[in-house]
């Protein structure tokens, strides 16, 4: 532990005189980025991955899946790379491969 972290709880401490120790090494909620996309939308992104590919298309690319999730109104815009990692999380199947998205 480093010595400012020792110097904050102590501050916190005195300055909540009387709260249990426990309550004062809880932090507070952090704001942060909200998840992109949750669950619900992962299983639309595998969902389109598995389905056979667009006319004149060999296979779906992260850009034709991002272009159909905005179609089919499940988001107003999605990034190649959030569709990437959306099914990078995906755990693939025993015999199936990833390598055709």
């Amino acid at each position: 532990m480093s010595r400012p972290t020792v110097a904050k709880m102590r501050r916190k401490y005195q300055d909540h005189q009387g709260g249990k120790v426990v309550e004062l090494l809880q932090e507070a909620a952090r704001p942060g980025q909200p998840v992109k996309v949750d669950s619900r939308l992962t299983a639309h992104v595998v969902g389109i991955a598995c389905s056979e590919a667009p006319a004149g298309r060999a296979r779906w690319t992260l850009e034709l899946i991002a272009d159909r999730l905005v179609e089919l109104n499940l988001v107003d815009t999605i990034s190649r790379e959030s569709v990437r990692q959306a099914l990078k999380k995906t755990p693939s199947s025993p015999g199936s491969s990833n390598g055709g998205v």
